[in-house]
């Protein structure tokens, strides 16, 4: 065991924004999550991730790595026009006037503006910027033009990006940097998309998601259902779809209106029960229902290890290199990541059966990946002269966690780098995502 101490912070500087959104309820509402629902905006602390005491000796962060789905977005298209649909089936059936909101409610979500970032999500990237900005201060200073940033082709994951950047400036320069426009690279952002064995075994593979679908027979589920259909006093039947969309429907006007009162439909308890419906198609669509969806993640582990092992290089030598590297992708980037890494993986999966038992699992879409979801890795070098020892700290939305390769929140550099090693220096994307002959064989998820 390290013998690591904590060091003492004494400048604290005020958060950002008091008027940052709090959501509905309890919150629950899986990966439609705000980020600020369920990680409330912190105080900033200056260099509170900068430094760590090791055997008497400061340990100094020489780079952050860091993976973050896109900000909280506007719904899709489709979405848009169910919203719609909903409205006119339940106009045309209900009874209670308690609900007479449902005849005036006016769908004006612009079809325009489908799948892009939100004011809220604007919030958040820029939260997320300054955090890390001010908690890595020292590590920063003067070197805001080795920051290297990439996302995917998408245009939500290009403006999170930027306005991670944004942030990050403000808490580095007191000034704001407007135009930083990310390198495209969906190799390492959209991994999965092309992966024909994910697609074919789990993505269109429905009868893969039978847990999901067995759950919404259950009559926990269907009670719910029902119970919607009673408040509302339903002269037809609402179905687990209907469910669905007006939870979609809540969770989106609060996002961006930071209000809804579609939500008065819906118990804390009722999203209880949807989002563990949720919860199980992302288990096995997003994380631990295939070894293909760790493995597949091999282009995106493999550039966050060669760039640490080059910090750790060229740190040696006093030359230059990212000080901060940072990736933009979405939700399956995410929880894809955090399968390969072994994260958040119960001891019994989550099923049809099990609900009740699950209620204190690890695995939760609203608290593990909401919108602007994060992945930090940090790497520290310790001692002054030869040899230096490196040490690695990996955060998860801000959060420190246990790191599998030695069962501790701080592991020397080397024995993490082993342990992912295969996914490293072994990284056959085709033969994962292509041959028929796939083996999920040393795959550490």
């Amino acid at each position: 065991m390290f013998g690591f101490t904590a060091i003492t912070l004494s400048t604290i500087c005020v958060c950002g924004n008091a008027d940052i959104l709090t959501g509905y309820g309890n919150n629950l509402f899986a990966s439609k999550t705000g980020y600020f629902w369920t990680h409330p905006a912190k105080q900033f602390i200056l260099n509170q991730f900068n430094d760590l005491h090791y055997n008497n000796s400061t340990c100094k962060a020489i780079q952050l790595n860091f993976i973050s789905r896109h900000a909280a977005r506007y719904t899709g298209a489709d979405d848009m026009d169910s919203f719609t649909l909903l409205q006119n089936k339940i106009k045309s059936s209900y009874k209670n006037t308690n609900y007479s909101f449902i005849q005036s409610w006016v769908n004006d979500y612009p079809t325009t503006k489908e799948s892009s970032v939100t004011k809220l999500g604007i919030e958040e990237m820029n939260y997320l910027g300054e955090k890390f900005g001010y908690a890595l201060l020292d590590l920063l200073r003067s070197k805001l033009n080795t920051v290297k940033l990439r996302c995917s082709h998408s245009q939500r994951t290009n403006t999170s990006a930027q306005a991670f950047f944004k942030g990050l400036s403000k808490a580095v320069n007191n000034s704001n940097v407007l135009h930083v426009l990310p390198a495209v690279d969906d190799r390492v952002t959209h991994f999965y998309k092309g992966c024909s064995n994910y697609e074919s075994k789990v993505e269109y593979n429905k009868t893969y998601m039978h847990e999901m679908y067995d759950f919404q027979k259950t009559p926990t589920f269907m009670n719910m259902v029902n119970g919607i259909a009673d408040r509302l006093g339903m002269l037809h039947i609402l179905t687990a779809d209907d469910a669905k969309m007006m939870y979609l429907l809540c969770a989106t006007e609060v996002a961006i209106r930071n209000r809804s009162e579609w939500c008065t439909l819906q118990t804390d308890s009722d999203r209880e029960i949807l989002e563990y419906e949720n919860d199980l198609e992302d288990y096995y669509l997003r994380l631990y229902g295939h070894p293909v969806t760790a493995a597949m993640t091999c282009p995106l582990v493999q550039d966050v290890f060669r760039s640490l092992d080059h910090a750790l290089y060229r740190s040696k030598s006093n030359q230059t290199y990212p000080v901060v590297d940072a990736r933009f992708g979405h939700s399956p980037t995410i929880g894809a990541l955090l399968a390969a890494l072994g994260l958040f993986k119960d001891v019994h999966p989550l099923t049809a059966k099990n609900y009740q038992t699950m209620k204190h699992r690890l695995f939760f879409d609203s608290s593990v990946i909401p919108f602007s979801a994060n992945v930090a890795f940090i790497l520290y070098e310790c001692g002054h002269g030869t040899p230096k020892t490196n040490f690695l700290k990996l955060y998860v939305n801000e959060e420190p966690v246990v790191i599998p390769a030695c069962n501790s929140v701080t592991c020397e550099y080397s024995v993490v780098r082993r342990y992912y090693s295969d996914m490293v220096d072994k990284c056959d994307w085709n033969n994962v995502c292509k041959s028929v002959h796939f083996s999920p064989s040393n795959i550490v998820g």
